[in-house]
Formats: C-alpha cells, sequence, structure tokens
C-alpha cells in the first residue's frame, strides 16, 4: 500500500511529491500524459515562487528562456512602462518547467507513472482506493493536483462553480530576433481588447519566441459573443508580432476564487484542482508550489502525529485563500472594471510612476495583495483620482458629476 497516491505530475503534486519521498514515505505519482507533456499556460515565473523551488532544491535558470525585468500595461494608446531594475520573473516552457520537478521528485524516491490515467477514487475504513484504466491501487493518502477538470475533485462532489470559470486561448509564436527585442525584458498586459480580462505577450529570447494569450470570465466571453481566436489573431498582427498565429491551444483556468471544500477525510486538493490561482493575473504557479509543500506537511503530521489530514490542510493553506477570495477578487473587480474604468486605470499609471509601480508589484505579485489593497485605498487614491479626471479628456473637466469609476472605487 503507499502512503500517498497523488494524481498530477504538475507543480502542486511533484513538490508534495518530492517532501514525502525524501522524509522516506512510500508515493506514487499518477500522469495522464507521457512526460515530459505540454501544458496551456503563459510560462511566466514569478519571483514569488524561489522560495519554494529552493525548498524542493530546484533551479529555474536551469529552464529559464528569459529573465523579467520590468512591467508594461496598456489600453489603446495608452502605455505605462515601469523598469523594476531587478529579476521579477523567469519566462519558461512549462513542459521543461514541470518536468524539471517531476525529475526532483523521482530523484526524490517517488514513482511516477506515466500514461496512468485516473478515472476515480473512493475512501473507505482509512483506506483511499484510486482507480485507474489499468487497475487499482490503495493508498492512505490521496492528493489531487489534476488541474481545473480534476477527477478527484468530482469523487469528492466538489462543485467549481461556471461563473467563477475563466477561458485563455494561447500560442507560442515564432518571430525574429528584432521583434523579441523590442520587448526587452518586460511582461506586456493589455487591457484593450476584452472586459473582465486582459491579452498578454511574454517574450522569451532563448527560446525565439513570445508567448501571446488572451483570458478573461468564461460567462462574460459567451455572453459578448467574441471570437477569442479573432480577438487573439487582431492583437498580435497590430502589435506586428506575426501575420498570423499557428497552433493557438484554449484552456480553462479557475479565474474567480476558490473551492468552498478542500478535501474530505483522507482526500486534498491541490493547486488548480483547489482554484488555487490568482484572479489578477491567471497565475498558478505560485499557488500550485506553496499548496503542495503545506499538503506535504499535513501529511506528515497525519502519520507522525495523527492530526487529520483535512482539518490541517484547510487550516494551513488559509492564507493563500484569504489572500484570492478576499483581496485578489477585490483587486481585479476594483483594476479591471468596465472600459472606461480601466483607461482611468491605466491612464492614472500614466500619470503617477508611484502609483504604477505599486500596481505592476500587485500584478507580478511581489507584494502580498493585502498590501497592495491597503496602498490602493480610496484615502490613498483619491487625490490622484481628481488629478487624472481633471487633467485628462476621458470626461468634461467642468462636469459637477463625478464619474461612474470615480463612484466604484469610493464604493470599494
Amino acid at each position: 500500500m503507499l502512503d500517498v497516491a497523488i494524481v498530477g505530475a504538475g507543480p502542486s503534486g511533484t513538490a508534495a511529491a518530492t517532501i514525502l519521498a525524501e522524509k522516506g514515505f512510500k508515493v506514487a505519482v499518477f500522469e495522464k500524459e507521457k512526460l515530459p507533456r505540454h501544458k496551456d499556460c503563459g510560462g511566466g515565473v514569478a519571483i514569488r515562487c524561489l522560495d519554494a523551488l529552493k525548498k524542493l532544491d530546484v533551479k529555474v535558470e536551469e529552464v529559464s528562456l528569459q529573465e523579467y525585468k520590468g512591467f508594461i500595461l496598456s489600453y489603446k494608446d495608452l502605455m505605462a512602462r515601469c523598469d523594476l531594475g531587478m529579476i521579477i520573473g523567469w519566462g519558461v516552457y512549462r513542459e521543461d518547467f514541470d518536468y524539471l520537478i517531476t525529475k526532483r521528485a523521482i530523484e526524490s524516491g517517488a514513482t511516477v507513472f506515466e500514461k496512468r490515467r485516473v478515472v476515480g477514487a473512493k475512501e473507505k475504513g482509512g483506506t483511499v482506493r484510486v482507480i485507474t484504466k489499468s487497475g487499482v491501487k490503495n493508498a492512505k493518502l490521496l492528493f489531487g493536483a489534476d488541474g481545473i477538470n480534476s477527477i478527484v475533485r468530482r469523487s469528492l462532489d466538489v462543485v467549481y462553480k461556471k461563473e467563477k470559470l475563466g477561458l485563455c486561448l494561447l500560442s507560442e509564436v515564432k518571430t525574429s530576433r528584432e521583434k523579441i527585442n523590442e520587448y526587452d525584458d518586460m511582461i506586456n498586459l493589455d487591457f484593450s481588447y476584452l472586459r473582465e480580462g486582459f491579452t498578454w505577450a511574454f517574450p522569451k529570447k532563448r527560446g525565439k519566441t513570445i508567448n501571446v494569450g488572451v483570458g478573461g470570465y468564461l460567462q462574460t466571453i459567451q455572453k459578448s459573443n467574441l471570437s477569442m481566436r479573432e480577438l487573439l489573431v487582431r492583437f498580435v498582427r497590430e502589435r506586428g508580432i506575426a501575420d498570423n498565429v499557428k497552433n493557438i491551444h484554449g484552456a480553462l483556468i479557475p479565474f474567480g476564487g476558490t473551492v468552498d471544500c478542500f478535501g474530505k477525510g483522507n482526500i486534498i486538493l491541490l493547486g488548480d484542482a483547489a482554484g488555487l490561482v490568482s484572479p489578477m493575473s491567471g497565475e498558478g504557479i505560485p499557488y500550485a508550489l506553496d499548496s503542495g509543500i503545506i499538503a506535504a506537511d499535513c501529511a506528515t503530521k497525519f502519520f507522525e502525529q495523527q492530526i487529520p489530514l483535512e482539518e490541517s490542510y484547510t487550516q494551513d493553506i488559509a492564507h493563500l485563500t484569504r489572500e484570492i477570495n478576499d483581496y485578489a477578487l477585490t483587486l481585479q473587480k476594483r483594476i479591471y472594471g468596465t472600459d472606461t474604468h480601466r483607461r482611468l486605470v491605466v491612464q492614472m499609471c500614466v500619470d503617477h510612476d508611484k502609483l504604477f509601480n505599486t500596481i505592476g508589484k500587485i500584478f507580478l505579485h511581489t507584494i502580498p495583495y493585502e498590501e497592495g489593497m491597503k496602498r490602493l485605498s480610496l484615502i490613498r487614491l483619491l487625490p490622484l483620482l481628481i488629478s487624472t479626471w481633471y487633467r485628462r479628456s476621458i470626461w468634461s473637466p467642468v462636469s459637477i458629476t463625478p464619474p461612474k469609476p470615480m463612484v466604484e472605487w469610493v464604493r470599494m
């Protein structure tokens, strides 16, 4: 019998496997694909991941294609650029990054079963039966690290609500060295194309590609009757990256907060399967790594101190869930808003370097979202809002009634 079975060889599952295997536990990871496998993702690894990667003894530099040192935020004719003068993240291909951690798990003693699709799981009498297409494996604990369409989550009857789902389309576009150099060492986000979402361009110099994509709330996209594919192609053409886009991939992401229940008994959910993704940026790697490490620590407490797994895990990830559900969701509403609202935000970033530095750090997650909320409080922003209102032609400067976005900021 296994001590811990893990479904999914992404960062959360293999992080947990690495730590548990190093402690001498019998661990197996079940992955439905052949490794290394493709993963739909922008491929940005934030500096926030560094502590977790150090715990795993994983060096992202081994697969890095570019170091990022700044941030560009755009809305149509407006562009704000923030050069932080330090490495704030790395551009990677996810198949290489994920496999780097998987190899570390194998080196630590974990067993990885490739092309082993899990179709169900059930706990009875303290034993979890992991049902695969090729048979059944028994384990004392089970970690569901199998993404947004998690089979493990379904086996627990835990639902990720449709209104929380996001949709993204993306592609790694081969382009010229000159075009990649134009993007410098900057992460690029553009608010012009999609309400409650954004388009992005992440240059990857050593890979000779720019990762382009568009993402937002699934229901908003469906109601607007937008063609995401056409929107992405238009973005790429208007940016002069390429004349056309091939190999466009699509993926659902948890964009509206976490699940309501993180496990039952000896089964828990990690990473995307638990909705542990930033509503600000759609970024999931930091939360995946953190949840994997926390899950491994909770499993250790289960075996060594008989502390119930679900109880300790829910408690120990509370700071992550609070960050996502309380702070990041509020920031998302405050910064995205309507078209006029988003233009105001970018215009304020253009006008006020200090504010843009703060918003850049919030998107890059180099400051906690709670701190970001404090820095974007009404008291701090009201003078900047008024200044931008009167200095720019978004609204008539003689208008007595405050513009709607200003009213929205007050209400938040």
